[in-house]
């Protein structure tokens, strides 16, 4: 195995790790309204290591946070919306971070992940009516999707500057 796999292999799991160690810490508001900040290290997982392996990052914290720390029932739609915001972060912002395309990656994210799929996800877990939790959602997601934004934004900025210097050591 040459060193540029065991670079990444190792960056991932590092990744894995933070995000299942901030899953840990969440604020519940219902049972239908939570939030998470484990969706910051998958986010940046796909910034730096692309796609595929920010997909990696976000479907196995997601099992590990659960086995490490299980809160309320396993539901594997979860791990596909954790998968998803690995893959949505490293296709949109992966080899060519800035702000505006983390913004986009974000509203992606909140609008077609943290919205519409996890929204689905807990209509089918708790047979509420979809409409019925999306309104609840939608001012969880406007109030957040500014914090995540900044948050990402502070995350991008490093990585924006050493990205260049750490993919050429992992290319």
């Amino acid at each position: 195995m040459s060193s540029m796999h065991t670079r990444r292999i190792v960056t991932s799991a590092l990744f894995v790790a933070l995000a299942t160690i901030l899953s840990f810490f969440s604020i519940t508001v219902t049972n239908t309204l939570e939030i998470r900040f484990n969706g910051l290290a998958i986010a940046a997982a796909g910034i730096l290591l692309g796609p595929g392996l920010g997909c990696a990052v976000g479907g196995l914290s997601d099992i590990l946070g659960y086995m490490v720390h299980p809160s309320g029932a396993f539901f594997p739609g979860f791990t596909i919306s954790y998968a998803l915001t690995g893959l949505i972060f490293g296709l949109i912002v992966h080899k060519k971070p800035s702000v505006s395309r983390v913004l986009i990656a974000q509203a992606v994210v909140t609008i077609g992940v943290d919205m519409l799929l996890n929204t689905f996800w807990l209509s089918l877990m708790y047979g509420n009516a979809f409409m019925a939790l999306f309104a609840a959602r939608i001012v969880k997601n406007v109030v957040l999707y500014p914090l995540y934004a900044v948050l990402l934004c502070v995350v991008a900025g490093p990585i924006r500057q050493r990205s260049a210097q750490f993919l050429t050591k992992l290319n």
